[in-house]
């Protein structure tokens, strides 16, 4: 991990000082940034910093691997030589990111078990999407109830950004309406 202010300042993109920017702002991650960079690479270590800096930077390891303000200045060369500051910036997260992914699957965790009717007819992601969308079984059920079999499905294939809020999958599509109407014959 990285401050992203700091890192950007570093290498130019930014004229504002680190000190002059909230610290809490934004921080960033190297191993994905190296990963898109180094799309070749695979296997158990090698993403390490040593091992990086040894093949990319022709640095023989001079074993102050692991001390905070050495590894910060190989991180420092191999960024600046490799690495767009635009990539970093789009890379950064604000520290509330985590927090707020973390609250988010706690929310969808909730919802799930009263999605427990649709477990065999829907796969485990199309059953999570449903919580992302605030959508649970009782509001699926009041949807065909209240507008049929046509107000399920455009509930479904309501269009977000432009892609459907959950599925437009036909076959998927069939098997919730046939779930629901069967469930309402059984009642």
């Amino acid at each position: 991990m990285f401050n992203a202010n700091n890192v950007g300042y570093w290498l130019g993109g930014t004229e504002t000082p680190p000190e002059e920017i909230p610290q809490n702002t934004s921080q960033g991650d190297s191993l994905p940034l190296f990963k898109k960079h180094f799309k070749g690479r695979s296997g158990e270590g090698a993403f390490k910093l040593e091992t990086l800096a040894k093949e990319f930077l022709q640095q023989e390891s001079s074993g102050a691997f692991h001390e905070a303000s050495y590894d910060l200045y190989v991180l420092k060369s191999l960024v600046s030589s490799y690495i767009d500051n635009e990539d970093i910036f789009q890379n950064a997260k604000t520290y509330a990111d985590p927090v707020n992914h973390v609250i988010e699957l706690r929310r969808i965790n909730a919802v799930l078990p009263s999605l427990k009717p649709l477990k065999g007819i829907l796969t485990n992601s199309m059953l999570r999407k449903l919580p992302k969308e605030n959508l649970t079984f009782d509001i699926l059920q009041k949807k065909f109830d209240d507008k049929g079999e046509e107000g399920l499905l455009s509930t479904l294939t309501l269009l977000k950004n432009g892609k459907p809020q959950i599925t437009k999958n036909r076959r998927v599509l069939a098997q919730i309406s046939a779930f629901f109407k069967s469930k309402n014959v059984c009642d």
